[in-house]
């Protein structure tokens, strides 16, 4: 008998929603409220880039992103950001921007950018510039990082050198990196084999995909790789599957970084989506992996005693929430998943 089981992170109302022309994006010298003092923009401090041979480095006549740490709000939600870069021309004569977008991308893949033109000019002393995006949507306790890409003028200006970096936005414990950007997870199988097919909204920075299954759901080993080209969408076959398998998927980064998608179980003609919950114990912010959020779904988080120490009504159409526990007091804790259609998880937190 087939089984076949969906996971769909976004209705297509939810992707116009985030992808639309909603957002509203400046940059300029007039100076924003940042939160997080200036930080230098290199490795050690979690900054990455895609089209520069030196991090920070705009190339002249040329397009090319710079991309943040990893940022947190956990106080509140945001529907605006501003951050900021020192910008330097690397010589004479001054660098100048042409264009620059101002891409969020916050747990789970959700994404919201903004592009703009200027004319925007870099000298020999340094320029510190402002820039902000409104119009976002970013739930508080939410992981995000900030992507700037700035097309330069040619021939004859220089390259601009992005040397530090302000945000209106907390930084996130040293080594935090984004979840794993999928937008949907499919697993069907039947006597023989058991066939997964994943979504994936962002891949930068991406070597490819480890396929890892568990007899248990806890000790995971893997079965496959499968390198990443571009696609948004992948597949992978386990010829050889157990009566019971746990399956997830493991993303690798060139430099090394990883991330995990939800894990999905296959069982007998049933399959599930496991209720999972991250870092344990846990210091401040928790991410609970659940399923699909639907009209109705709600997240209560209790002291194992039975008071309740939080409800949150997660964002639709996503498979993980970020959960603030830095206030509570050290413990065991339940989280509950339950959504209008009956389905009820709970799993245990430890809070240090």
């Amino acid at each position: 008998m087939k089984k076949i089981f969906t996971l769909q992170i976004a209705a297509i109302g939810l992707l116009i929603s985030l992808n639309s022309s909603a957002q509203t994006c400046s940059m300029g010298t007039t100076s924003l409220p940042i939160t997080t003092s200036n930080v230098a923009v290199n490795s050690g401090n979690g900054f990455t880039a895609t089209g520069q041979a030196t991090l920070g480095t705009y190339p002249n006549g040329s397009t090319s992103t710079l991309v943040s740490p990893v940022y947190v709000d956990p106080t509140t939600a945001l529907t605006s950001l501003n951050f900021t870069y020192r910008l330097t021309a690397a010589g004479n004569p001054s660098g100048q921007v042409n264009s620059y977008t101002i891409k969020v991308v916050r747990d789970g893949g959700s994404s919201f950018s903004c592009s703009n033109t200027t004319t925007a000019t870099v000298t020999t002393s340094g320029t510190v510039y402002y820039f902000s995006i409104n119009g976002i949507s970013i739930p508080q306790g939410t992981n995000f990082q900030v992507y700037l890409t700035l097309t330069l003028a040619g021939p004859s200006n220089k390259d601009i050198i992005a040397s530090s970096f302000g945000i209106s936005a907390y930084p996130t414990p040293a080594g935090t990196v984004l979840p794993v950007k999928f937008t949907g997870f499919e697993a069907s199988g039947n006597v023989k084999t058991n066939s997964l097919t994943w979504k994936v909204g962002t891949e930068d920075n991406l070597s490819g995909y480890n396929v890892e299954r568990s007899a248990d759901g806890s000790n995971f080993s893997q079965i496959g790789f499968v390198p990443a080209t571009g696609k948004t969408i992948y597949n992978f076959i386990d010829a050889n599957p157990a009566s019971t398998s746990y399956y997830r998927i493991k993303s690798i980064d060139i430099d090394g970084k990883y991330g995990y998608s939800s894990v999905v179980l296959i069982k007998a003609d049933a399959s599930s989506v496991v209720l999972k919950a991250f870092p344990s114990p846990v210091t401040s912010n928790v991410s609970i992996q659940h399923s699909t959020v639907t009209e109705g779904t709600s997240i209560t988080i209790s002291s194992a005693d039975g008071r309740l120490y939080k409800a949150i009504v997660p964002v639709i159409g996503t498979q993980q929430t970020v959960v603030d526990l830095s206030s509570a007091k050290p413990g065991l804790y339940l989280a509950r998943y339950s959504n209008a259609a009956g389905v009820v998880s709970t799993i245990k937190i430890i809070k240090q």
